[in-house]
């Protein structure tokens, strides 16, 4: 039996042939057979969530994990601005909070490029999906 280090590589590189071929790309029913694999060994497999509990977090950069505090930190006050019927400054944070999520996500790209799949560290039985582009979800639907 492959191991789940083995699998998660091996699909990272079945995905990147798949990006990189597109209509040519041959290996459709490997990417089944691999991605069952991995279910079937246990393991969950999940979009980023970006919390403080989360494995993303650690994948983050420093600064990342300050924008993600800093993100926390206007979803809190953004609440308290609706609470509060104070629409107006919802809405600024809630333009504020875009901004974040998009540097967020941006730092987390950049720090797990080229690999669609990963393995969740500190989470057992946990394997992340990352295709911030979206090109990989028709495979996966």
């Amino acid at each position: 039996m492959a191991t789940i280090e083995s699998l998660v590589s091996e699909l990272n590189e079945l995905c990147k042939g798949f990006i990189a071929q597109k209509e040519q790309f041959k290996k459709f029913d490997r990417i089944r057979e691999v991605f069952t694999a991995i279910k079937d060994q246990g393991y969950s497999i999940s979009w980023p969530h970006f919390s403080f509990t989360d494995p993303e977090y650690e994948l983050l950069s420093e600064e990342g994990k300050r924008d993600l505090e800093r993100l926390i930190d206007f979803r809190k006050m953004k609440l308290e601005a609706v609470k509060n019927l104070n629409f107006e400054r919802a809405a600024d944070l809630r333009d504020l909070e875009r901004e974040l999520i998009k540097k967020i996500k941006m730092d987390f790209s950049s720090n797990t490029e080229n690999q669609h799949f990963i393995l969740a560290g500190k989470f057992p039985e946990l394997v992340l999906f990352n295709d911030p582009d979206g090109l990989l979800i028709t495979l996966f639907k």
